[in-house]
C-alpha cells in the first residue's frame, strides 16, 4: 500500500500539489482575515442601540470621525470576506474534478492502462485503491479551508454562533469537502468513460455544475418542509435562521394572509394602511428554519452528497471493468 500510494503520489503529483496548495492558500487567507476583522471589531463607543445605550457623538467631532473610519475599515474587511467564501464555494468543485478525471482518464490518455489492467489480478483492487488514496488526500486538503471558513464565518458575525448558523453554510464545514468528493467521483466517470483529460474536465466540470444545481434544489425543499411559522420579533432575534417567507397572521382565526390582501382589508388613514388596525388585527410571521436545526440539515447533506459521490464512484467502477484499455 506504501509502494501504491508513493506510485500515485508521483503520476499524479502536478493535480495533487496543485489542490493542496490551492487549499493552504485558501486556508491561511481565510485565517488572516479573520484576525483582521477580529481586530477590527467596533469598540463599545462606536456602537449606538437607538433608544438605549451611549448617544451618537456630535456630527463633525474627533469620535465620530475616528468611528466613520473604523467602519469604513470594517466595511472593506466585510468585502474581502465575501469575495474569499465566494472563491470557496468554486474551490471543491474544481479540486475534485481535477483529482477524479486524472484517475482513469490519464491512464487512458498514456496508454499505461493496458499494461496495468493486462498484469494486474483485478481491475477492482486497482480502480477502488487509487479512488481511496486520492479521495482520502482531496478530503484532508478541503478540510483545512473548510474549518478556516468556520473561524472566519465567527469573526465575520462575532454574535453568532456559526455552528448554529446557516450563514455561508454551503461554503464550510462538512459540506464544502463532500461536494469536492462528489465531484471527484463526477471526475472518475469523466475521466473513464472519455479517455482523454482535457475533454473529460470540460464534461466533468458541466455535469458537476448540473448534478448540484438539482441536488441544491432539492435540499431547499428539504430546508423549506423543516421550516417554521414564528413571530417575526423572536425570528429576527437568531441571526442564524433562514428566512423563506414573511406574512401576517389573522389574530382571530390564525390564517396566513399576504400583505398585499391585509393592506387592502385596512382602513385608509392618509392614503395609507391603518398601521395601528393592522397591528390589532394581524401579527407578522415569518417562516424561518432556526440556527438550532443546523447540525441536522449538515449533517443529512453531507449524507446525501456522500451517497451521490459512491453512485458516480461505483458507476466509473463498472465503467472500468466494461471497457477496453486502448
Amino acid at each position: 500500500m506504501r509502494t501504491t500510494l508513493r506510485l500515485l503520489l508521483k503520476i499524479h503529483r502536478f493535480e495533487v500539489v496543485a489542490v493542496v496548495l490551492a487549499c493552504i492558500l485558501l486556508a491561511g487567507a481565510d485565517l488572516f482575515l479573520a484576525n483582521q476583522l477580529d481586530a477590527a471589531a467596533l469598540p463599545a463607543a462606536c456602537v449606538f442601540v437607538p433608544g438605549s445605550g451611549p448617544q451618537p457623538p456630535v456630527a463633525g467631532s474627533a469620535q465620530d470621525l475616528d468611528c466613520q473610519a473604523r467602519n469604513d475599515a470594517l466595511d472593506a474587511l466585510q468585502g474581502k470576506t465575501t469575495e474569499a467564501l465566494g472563491f470557496g464555494a468554486a474551490l471543491p468543485i474544481l479540486a475534485g474534478i481535477l483529482l477524479g478525471v486524472a484517475v482513469v482518464g490519464r491512464e487512458l490518455e498514456t496508454g499505461t492502462a493496458s499494461l496495468a489492467w493486462t498484469l494486474g489480478r483485478s481491475r477492482t483492487r486497482w480502480f477502488v485503491t487509487r479512488c481511496l488514496a486520492l479521495a482520502a488526500i482531496l478530503g484532508i486538503a478541503l478540510a483545512l479551508p473548510a474549518l478556516a471558513a468556520n473561524v472566519l464565518e465567527g469573526a465575520r458575525q462575532p454574535q453568532v454562533d456559526p455552528g448554529s448558523s446557516f450563514a455561508d453554510s454551503g461554503v464550510r464545514g462538512s459540506v464544502f469537502v463532500l461536494r469536492g468528493v462528489m465531484s471527484f467521483g463526477v471526475g472518475v466517470v469523466a475521466g473513464a468513460l472519455i479517455g482523454r483529460q482535457l475533454p473529460a474536465l470540460i464534461v466533468a466540470l458541466a455535469l458537476a455544475v448540473i448534478v448540484l444545481v438539482g441536488f441544491e434544489a432539492g435540499v431547499s425543499n428539504w430546508k423549506m418542509a423543516l421550516a417554521v411559522w414564528r413571530p417575526d420579533s423572536s425570528s429576527t432575534s437568531g441571526a442564524g435562521s433562514l428566512l423563506f417567507n414573511q406574512a401576517y397572521r389573522d389574530r382571530a382565526t390564525t390564517a396566513l394572509v399576504d400583505e398585499n390582501s391585509v393592506n387592502q382589508l385596512a382602513p385608509q388613514v392618509n392614503g395609507g394602511a391603518d398601521s395601528d388596525w393592522i397591528n390589532a388585527h394581524y401579527e407578522l410571521v415569518d417562516l424561518i428554519l432556526p440556527g438550532d436545526q443546523y447540525h441536522l440539515v449538515d449533517t443529512g447533506e453531507s449524507a446525501a452528497l456522500g451517497a451521490v459521490a459512491l453512485l458516480f464512484l461505483g458507476a466509473g467502477l463498472i465503467v472500468v471493468n466494461r471497457r477496453s484499455p486502448g
